[in-house]
């Protein structure tokens, strides 16, 4: 801590009562200085000496007790060095001239200190401050550094807020919504979004929808409130275009990501409740496998009673019946049936098997 913030802190001890000693000291007459009129003695007439009875310059705390203050505030011409310093020591800026001194070429701003608990009043003035300058950062406040702005900007409880989908809806049109996916995929220029870039830079700058690094953040600022080009932010960033387009690219992203999310959860409400809020899901007795298994057994139950001896017969028959009506025999005959195994394996084991056949031979009569 330097002179400066040591000075001042002890200055706000003084002021909130924390330096006053606790048993009150007996009031002291204060020695005032004979003074005389204006009529009685001029300039001219006025005999130089050493005057009595004058009042002490310095004097003891416990001899001057505080008085009673809402707020103590401090006006300056605004450097970026200055800011930060007045706001460490919890000063809250409430207004910025501006047209800029016509000596310094700074703008001059006032920032408050609250002594009461109580300063609800303080924080609507700082929001109403914010408010107003996002809006004239493209106007008086255009030729800002992206780091003053930035800072200017910034709320002295900035937390992450949330966007709701009827405000997305009005800011943001089906086809808005499709051109920032297409970017952030790149699949389109940065120029096709440029209309919807002071949109996404309120939402985001009044509301911290998304946690942005100090160079994203300093990147939207100069594209959506200052309306600076991408040559002019290369310069005051000391980056290359390619690195700016690509962080700015990171931006986009984020931002189609909570529009995705919203449109998401908008349509899982008009879904019907999933099947695990209905109840719990409980296993069942029996597996898969065995259940098929017996399913096989009962179909194919009937059709053992019958011996395999027998149902090569009803095969044979079969085939020399089809034989007939078809032209051309064969010696290889294809016979489907049950197979020896039985029933087996998951399914049952069907299948088909092949018997070599030969027709009976008959006497050729001459």
């Amino acid at each position: 801590m330097g002179y400066g913030s040591r000075a001042l802190s002890l200055l706000h001890d003084y002021f909130s009562g924390k330096l006053a000693p606790l048993a009150e000291a007996p009031a002291v007459e204060s020695a005032t200085a004979s003074t005389t009129t204006e009529v009685e003695v001029s300039l001219l007439k006025e005999t130089i000496a050493p005057r009595t009875n004058l009042p002490p310059l310095l004097c003891r705390l416990e001899d001057r007790p505080p008085e009673t203050l809402d707020y103590i505030g401090v006006s300056y011409g605004l450097t970026l060095q200055l800011y930060r310093f007045w706001s460490r020591l919890g000063y809250v800026p409430v207004y910025l001239r501006q047209t800029p001194n016509d000596l310094t070429g700074e703008h001059s701003c006032i920032m408050l200190r609250p002594f009461t608990a109580e300063h609800m009043w303080l924080t609507e003035y700082n929001t109403d401050f914010r408010k107003r300058f996002l809006a004239l950062l493209s106007y008086q406040f255009r030729k800002f550094p992206p780091a003053l702005a930035l800072t200017l900007s910034r709320s002295p409880s900035s937390g992450k807020g949330e966007l709701s989908l009827e405000k997305m809806e009005t800011l943001f049109s089906p086809h808005d919504l499709k051109r920032l996916e297409l970017y952030s995929r790149n699949m389109a220029d940065h120029h096709l979004i440029t209309d919807l870039l002071p949109a996404l830079a309120q939402i985001q700058f009044s509301e911290s929808v998304l946690h942005l690094s100090a160079a994203q953040s300093a990147i939207l600022l100069g594209l959506g409130l200052q309306h600076k080009t991408v040559d002019d932010l290369q310069k005051e960033l000391d980056l290359p275009a390619s690195q700016v387009l690509g962080l700015f690219n990171r931006v986009i992203r984020k931002f189609v990501q909570v529009f995705n999310s919203l449109s998401e959860a908008a349509v899982e409400e008009t879904l019907p409740p999933a099947a695990a809020d209905r109840g719990d899901m409980k296993p069942v007795a029996v597996g898969l496998g065995r259940e098929l298994v017996g399913s096989v057994v009962r179909v194919a139950r009937p059709s053992l009673c019958v011996s395999d001896r027998e149902r090569l017969q009803m095969s044979l028959r079969r085939n020399r019946t089809e034989e007939s009506r078809v032209a051309g025999d064969g010696p290889l005959l294809l016979c489907s049936g049950w197979s020896r195994g039985g029933v087996g394996g998951v399914f049952g084991q069907w299948g088909a098997w092949h018997c070599q056949c030969e027709e009976p031979q008959t006497e050729k009569r001459p």
